[in-house]
């Protein structure tokens, strides 16, 4: 696996830069998909994924560990505007929905949050959701109207699953590393 150190191009801003590991990550949950623009050389532009060989190794890890009907639920979810892919081989889950909306984009995300499923407010920036989607499909749903100064975090109350955007390299880490469970340690 390459150790480069890894861009992502989005939505007019450049994120990064991002390690082999953390962008098999990205692509794992869906955050990078084969046409996201990313480069490992700034100076020679961005490219789509899949022009990177090693793109195809992460997204082949990817299918691997994932489920078939996962696997075909998140290909169908990429692309699609506002729509909700629900997961077909598992029932409704409760998610906790933690956004910090400082665009202006309130009611767009409230639209598309509401056509994923039965949503409460529980306070100024989070609610609850019951829907069949998983966290991945909600992220990338939610996300596209979101700008970058706008936070998302997303929980699986039922799978102990998360996902986010635009949280911040530091922030990102720290999640992940909260959510890493030692060898052998008791919770």
């Amino acid at each position: 696996m390459s150790s480069h150190s890894w861009h992502v191009h989005f939505s007019g801003q450049t994120y990064g830069p991002y390690s082999s590991t953390q962008m098999q990550a990205f692509v794992e949950e869906g955050r990078v998909v084969e046409t996201s623009l990313i480069t490992h050389q700034l100076d020679r532009g961005f490219y789509r994924a899949s022009a990177y060989p090693v793109f195809k190794t992460w997204s082949e890890a990817n299918a691997q560990s994932q489920p078939v009907e996962q696997a075909s639920a998140m290909k169908v979810a990429v692309g699609q505007s506002h729509k909700a892919a629900p997961l077909q081989s598992r029932g409704p889950a409760v998610f906790l929905i933690m956004a910090e909306i400082r665009s202006g984009q309130t009611m767009r995300f409230l639209q598309t949050l509401q056509s994923h499923g039965k949503a409460q407010r529980i306070g100024d920036t989070v609610w609850l959701l019951k829907a069949t989607s998983s966290v991945d499909i909600l992220r990338r749903s939610l996300s596209q109207d979101l700008s970058k100064q706008d936070r998302l975090f997303i929980l699986d109350s039922f799978k102990n699953d998360k996902a986010w955007f635009n949280i911040g390299a530091d922030m990102d880490q720290r999640i992940r590393d909260l959510w890493e469970i030692e060898p052998g340690a008791q919770l």
